[in-house]
């Protein structure tokens, strides 16, 4: 335990792990690929599969960084405040589910937001991996025996949005998880065995579980599948003759329906009631959607709202971090360099989304390779955005032309005008 701890001697909080700092986290983030020794002496087919370790390439950003900070301070306060040094906090989970456990203030809850491709999912992975998932306990205070606690629990919000959806997906990845220490059949078999199921209720038998094995934080991703998302003529009717810079989210979304009422309900109870911490991640239509359910229900304490942007070409990040490391992975002896005109097409082509500027490269050489032609071009780049990148370029360009209208055209680029962090209850 680290004196200088704020929590003092908490097993569910020292067995987490160090505090890191920024740098410290950064460090254990960054994955960058290994590169053949000689180039030039490899066949075009072989140096497909050295490229496609790009795919694996994680340079942590600031948000990440941020949001890092956010997860780790919510996580360890969900603990602080179910410490087994606690006696009410045994008897509670004890007496389960009349009495609750006595909590000072609700959990925190995180939100983050972004576009697809943006790396908002994969960083959530990445930082919940940093702590051990289960972690068994020979001894605790207040207890007799053994005991496994629980740090994190991720899943994705299933399509249809339905509790009894979401009961199975969680119910499953929660045995998935506690597969090593299984003793018989899992947890959740006979449940999720039955014919008839009753959402609410698989709700329910989860967070009792859940809370007994002390979950630290709980993770869902896909927010915006609770809503029944409007199409876009509806959008259309909706905003009609409301566009502009005077729009206000509630002409987006005033009276969007939840696909089920009770799903919110017991969303916000695991962190006000349950004292787990809340991480919820999705698109900017999600988290506006849910933005306007949270402005009218109970509010909440929040840890931080985080967006991950898509690159900007004079972004330090790109030009200093990204596109450096892009240069160093080129799989051909006359490589591209540094430039203006390549940063500016590459945005041009990608809209800055990470996942499609790897893309890109990787396409870029393909057609290269198919030229027979050791050398990367600029032409490669805008033939790759022609072909491989065809399906997503009218995405591509609504982005680039950050005009709301033509955004609305795709679901998941709703313009993000919208600070979530004032409708959980914690303006800036």
């Amino acid at each position: 335990m680290n004196d200088l701890s704020p929590y003092g001697d908490n097993p569910f909080i020292n067995a987490l792990g160090p505090i890191r700092d920024r740098r410290e986290m950064s460090r254990a983030l960054l994955q960058t690929p290994a590169r053949p020794p000689d180039i030039a002496n490899l066949p075009y087919a072989v140096r497909l599969h050295w490229l496609m370790q790009l795919r694996e390439m994680h340079l942590p950003r600031i948000e990440e960084l941020r949001l890092a900070e956010s997860l780790d301070l919510a996580t360890r306060h969900s603990y602080a405040q179910r410490s087994p040094h606690s006696p009410e906090v045994w008897s509670a989970l004890m007496k389960e589910p009349v009495i609750q456990p006595a909590l000072n203030m609700p959990a925190g809850v995180v939100s983050l937001v972004g576009h697809s491709g943006t790396g908002k999912t994969e960083a959530v992975t990445r930082l919940l991996k940093r702590y051990p998932q289960i972690i068994a306990h020979d001894r605790l205070p207040n207890f007799a025996g053994k005991h496994l606690q629980v740090a994190w629990v991720s899943v994705c919000v299933p399509p249809s949005g339905r509790t009894v959806d979401l009961a199975e997906v969680l119910m499953k990845a929660w045995d998935r998880a506690m597969l090593p220490f299984h003793k018989g059949e899992p947890r959740f078999a006979h449940t999720l065995a039955q014919q008839r199921r009753y959402g609410p209720r698989m709700l329910e038998e989860w967070r009792q579980i859940a809370s007994s094995h002390f979950l630290g934080l709980l993770h869902l991703d896909e927010i915006q599948n609770l809503f029944k998302l409007a199409t876009l003529s509806q959008r259309k009717s909706r905003t009609n003759g409301k566009k502009g810079a005077g729009h206000h989210i509630d002409d987006y979304w005033a009276g969007l329906p939840i696909v089920e009422d009770q799903m919110l309900k017991w969303i916000l109870s695991i962190a006000n009631e349950w004292g787990m911490a809340l991480c919820i991640s999705g698109t900017p239509d999600g988290l506006n959607a849910l933005r306007s359910r949270f402005s009218v229900s109970q509010r909440i304490s929040s840890l931080g709202h985080h967006r991950f942007q898509p690159f900007q070409v004079d972004d330090a990040e790109f030009v200093g971090v990204f596109l450096p490391a892009l240069l160093r992975h080129q799989y051909v002896s006359t490589p591209l360099q540094m430039s203006d005109e390549l940063a500016h097409l590459l945005i041009e082509l990608t809209a800055g989304i990470p996942r499609l500027l790897v893309g890109l490269w990787i396409a870029a050489h393909r057609i290269a390779f198919e030229r027979n032609e050791d050398r990367l071009r600029l032409e490669d780049l805008m033939a790759g955005a022609k072909t491989t990148l065809a399906p997503v370029m009218p995405a591509v360009q609504a982005l680039n032309s950050g005009n709301p209208q033509l955004m609305e055209r795709f679901e998941d680029l709703m313009p993000d005008d919208f600070d979530l962090w004032e409708a959980l209850g914690h303006p800036l």
